[in-house]
């Protein structure tokens, strides 16, 4: 299911893979994957704080995903917000 959504993704198709992320998490609320992907889809809809708190979520349970944290960085710095990023950094250090 989650390569489905991958597809929708890559597709350009944002409804259909919004809808498949919803059924996997239904099946399985700790799927990194779909999160994320949830995550991508709230900041094509401008939702920039509810996929900031998304990103946040997911790097206090795995901090050493460096394609997430490489996202928030991004979007702190956008917001003016960078100082914020340090705590997920420093948690990334000590997982490597």
């Amino acid at each position: 299911m989650v390569a489905i959504a991958k597809i929708y993704q890559n597709q350009g198709k944002n409804e259909e893979c919004q809808q498949m992320c919803q059924k996997i998490l239904k099946i399985d609320p700790s799927c990194e994957d779909a999160t994320y992907m949830q995550a991508n889809l709230m900041l094509m809809r401008d939702l920039t704080e509810k996929a900031v708190k998304t990103y946040m979520e997911l790097l206090d349970k795995e901090p050493d995903n460096f394609n997430i944290l490489a996202n928030l960085i991004e979007l702190l710095r956008k917001g003016g917000k960078i100082n914020e990023c340090q705590k997920y950094i420093e948690l990334a250090e000590m997982k490597t």
